[in-house]
């Protein structure tokens, strides 16, 4: 899970956004998918992606299926993190559901060791 709250119950609307499984290849491109459970209210999503720099890289982020008419915004400065800010259009909102909400392409470092890495 992407986004996570030490006291839930504090926030009754709290989204949950998740990063999809994928398998990658060292030397190659890998998408991850990220996804909303969104509630049908949402104009725009803020959030921060953390990634192991060692094995992935170049992150490029792009509109996922389910929002193609969003506007994100994205800063890359850190290695290893990624700040974004995703709008919707002036006076509309997310439809209710499980959307894909951004892809992330990274470049998968070609001496990275096999195994799972973390995106949180």
């Amino acid at each position: 899970m992407i986004s996570k709250y030490d006291k839930p119950e504090q926030f009754s609307n709290a989204r949950v956004i998740s990063a999809v499984g994928t398998t990658a290849t060292p030397g190659r491109k890998v998408n991850v998918s990220i996804q909303i459970e969104a509630s049908g209210d949402e104009n725009g999503v803020g959030l921060t992606i953390g990634y192991d720099a060692a094995k992935l890289g170049n992150p490029v982020v792009t509109t996922g299926k389910d929002m193609p008419f969003a506007s994100p915004l994205v800063n890359i400065l850190t290695p290893g993190k990624i700040g974004i800010i995703t709008t919707m259009p002036t006076l509309s909102t997310m439809p209710a559901g499980t959307l894909q909400m951004l892809t992330i392409q990274f470049d998968v470092s070609s001496t990275a060791p096999g195994g799972e890495t973390t995106i949180s």
